[in-house]
């Protein structure tokens, strides 16, 4: 059976046990004040082989992906495929996820993508208010979009959609 250290170099195409801890990843971070664990952390608990704590952490949802802690990075670590191949693995084993709005959120918008190749807001964010259970936050800003005309209730297709659904199986 290949360690969690092993299927995450491979599928960020890094080398993660290249890191010493220097914490530039996290002092780079614009979002590291919401991290449960800071980056450098969870290259650690990947490293000693702690699976479930590195599959459980916050941070890999709150990762915005802005690559600011890969640009730091004194050994090219690409943090940013890290947190993203955390993501994967999170959600094809189905282990605990703390951030429940944002896997939601995360599901729908990957979901929208793969129907259409690109997102109808209207339909996106009614399917994410009916499944977090949040129907009347943001009602009022809402109705104004809606009075404004900022909603387009139909979304075209894109061109080779089905190349598109292949890159995201």
């Amino acid at each position: 059976m290949e360690s969690i250290l092993d299927i995450v170099n491979k599928k960020a195409d890094t080398r993660v046990e290249r890191c010493y801890q220097c914490g530039k990843c996290a002092s780079s971070c614009p979002m590291i004040k919401f991290f449960d664990v800071p980056p450098y952390k969870i290259i650690r608990l990947i490293t000693i082989g702690a699976k479930d704590s590195a599959l459980s952490a916050s941070a890999i949802w709150l990762c915005t992906s802005c690559y600011a802690c890969m640009t730091r990075c004194p050994n090219d670590i690409n943090i940013t495929k890290v947190m993203d191949a955390l993501k994967e693995i999170n959600l094809q084993e189905k282990a605990a996820c703390h951030e429940k709005d944002i896997l939601i959120f995360h599901k729908i918008f990957l979901g929208e993508i793969a129907r259409l190749g690109r997102i109808n807001e209207f339909r996106f964010v009614g399917k994410f208010k009916i499944k977090a259970l949040k129907l009347f936050q943001d009602l009022a800003l809402g109705l104004k979009m809606f009075k404004k005309g900022k909603f387009v209730f139909k979304a075209e297709k894109i061109n080779g959609i089905s190349g598109l659904r292949k890159l995201i199986r």
